[in-house]
């Protein structure tokens, strides 16, 4: 346990491995001078016979990491500035009440794992505020009354998992320079009455048909609603909704509140968005009775209606809807992974293959089943039905193979597109997938998702002495992309030419315009576009 009086010691980490009780009380303050390595929680706060503790109710700075690997945090009361990143991973559960997560250098990432935010506010970080990757046995990942805003990618990004957003006071994602809303899974998360998405860098709400976001209705609240009101630039923010990949039927918006009066600004048509009540077929009925028993937890008899909707209206839109989310609900309610399997390999229709074999790859991927995982998603890379489909299948592979690599397995797959071997290969490789996405068609004149000129966060932050800046150009034109000291002295130039429409990344050296390695300390990296500059800075430790 941790009172606040301890006396300093030499080192430059805290770990935390096996405990089932920490308790970090209000008033202290977890800091140093000088950036330290951070504080690590794992395996802790579950404990069979007593409910979990693990608390820090003290304010955390200038530390790089706060990890949390298979335990279960809450932090309260307090907040974290001026950091490297928060993380949970690898089953953990995390929470945040009454919390402020400002000004670090990445927002949150949590991956396998499930997180319950509360009265916080996640705002002004080096990257998109929060990002939620793959499935977890904890269930729902829920923001009740949360804002997040001003972060430097997009507000919330979902990638293969369950979230719920709302709040009785309102959740707000809003002014983040990119998307606000982003969601490229297999199966819809839920956005309920009382939030708000508004006037974001590039398109407020942009998601897979597969995963575009269901509007439920609160009968305390106002409808969600999605608002841009700062004026928008056809090149970049045009849009309010989009929805990317294959619309098999119009998507049901009915309980969300949106301007409608400017119809180009729905991708990929105004019709493919159905705004007003609409009659619902039985498949369909069951569905919506299926999702919401999802967001209250109902998870066996989500699965239950799902399996039925399969059984009984297989040539229908709505059965392509129900198969993704089974892996999530059996995950969730703990069910047996190779009956799910063997259920999925007894479905004898035709029209249905594609989405079996993505859904068998998302069990194989929530039951670490890494390497069954690559050869199903080596099958849909080479024989993709869309675009997007062999894009996100390459995603999942990049995020396999580095599961399999970081994990020390000795046997890696030789056949797969995509190898990253540490965490940073990783997040550059999924920068990148994540903007051929966004850009597909940019280059050969085909519609693209949705242009936008955007700046990443350098990663590794700090570094030493490589770092990657990478970043997207809404429209083919004149670029450049400068280093500068902190007293605006130009260090070097990375990219000083015309380039298409398009997502790229650079890499710097640490090294001046004439090759000579430079000092230790902040740096500004500054991409200058006709008619718009961004500025971000990073840090160089030797």
């Amino acid at each position: 346990m941790i009172y606040g009086d301890e006396v300093e010691v030499p080192g430059d980490r805290l770990v935390f491995d096996g405990c089932d009780f920490v308790h970090i009380e209000a008033g202290t303050s977890i800091w140093g001078p000088t950036r330290w390595d951070g504080i690590t929680f794992e395996n802790c706060g579950y404990p069979s016979s007593t409910p979990p503790r693990c608390f820090i109710y003290g304010n955390i700075n200038n530390v790089n990491w706060v990890k949390v690997i298979n335990a279960k945090l809450s932090l309260h009361d307090a907040s974290m500035t001026s950091c490297g990143q928060l993380s949970a991973r690898d089953g953990a559960t995390l929470g945040l009440g009454n919390y402020d997560y400002s000004m670090n250098d990445c927002g949150i990432y949590v991956e396998e794992s499930v997180m319950g935010f509360t009265n916080s506010q996640i705002h002004d970080n080096g990257s998109s505020g929060l990002v939620v990757n793959y499935p977890s046995g904890g269930g729902t990942s829920q923001l009740l009354s949360t804002d997040i805003f001003n972060n430097a990618g997009s507000g919330v990004e979902i990638r293969n998992s369950l979230l719920s957003v709302c709040g009785a006071e309102g959740s707000n994602i809003y002014n983040n320079e990119m998307y606000g809303y982003l969601s490229l899974g297999t199966a819809p998360s839920c956005i309920v009455g009382g939030t708000c998405i508004s006037n974001n860098g590039a398109a407020e709400l942009i998601a897979l048909y597969d995963s575009f976001p269901r509007f439920l209705e609160h009968v305390q609240l106002p409808f969600a609603s999605i608002i841009d009101d700062n004026g928008y630039d056809e090149s970049s923010d045009q849009y309010l909704l989009v929805a990317a990949g294959e619309i098999l039927q119009p998507l049901d918006v009915t309980n969300l509140a949106v301007d409608t009066s400017v119809e180009s600004r729905f991708f990929p048509s105004f019709d493919d968005y159905e705004f007003g009540s609409q009659q619902l077929y039985e498949a369909e009925l069951i569905f919506a009775c299926a999702f919401d028993s999802i967001y209250t937890e109902n998870y066996e008899v989500a699965y239950t209606l799902m399996r039925s909707i399969i059984d009984d209206y297989p040539d229908t839109p709505t059965a392509k809807k129900a198969i993704p989310f089974l892996p999530y609900i059996s995950l969730a309610m703990d069910g047996d992974p190779q009956e799910l399997m063997d259920y999925l390999a007894d479905i004898d229709n035709d029209a249905l293959q594609d989405i079996i074999t993505e859904t068998e790859a998302v069990c194989m991927l929530s039951n670490q089943e890494f390497e069954a995982a690559i050869v199903l998603l080596e099958q849909i890379i080479d024989d993709p039905p869309s675009d997007e489909k062999q894009l996100l299948a390459e995603l999942d592979e990049a995020y396999s193979y580095y599961k399999l690599a970081t994990s020390g397995s000795r046997n890696l797959p030789e056949q797969c597109h995509r190898k990253p071997t540490t965490a940073y290969e990783y997040s550059i490789m999924r920068s990148e997938i994540i903007g051929q996405i966004m850009s597909l068609g940019a280059n050969d004149g085909g519609s693209e998702v949705v242009p936008v000129l955007s700046l990443d966060s350098n990663y590794p932050n700090p570094f030493n002495p490589e770092t990657t800046i990478a970043f997207s150009l809404a429209t083919e034109g004149q670029v450049k992309l400068n280093i500068y000291n902190i007293r605006g002295q130009l260090v070097h130039t990375l990219v000083s030419e015309s380039r298409p429409a398009g997502r790229y990344s650079e890499i710097w050296n640490g090294r001046n315009g004439s090759n000579q390695p430079v000092s230790s300390g902040i740096y500004f990296y500054q991409l200058k576009t006709a008619g718009k500059t961004l500025t971000k800075k990073m840090l160089l430790l030797k």
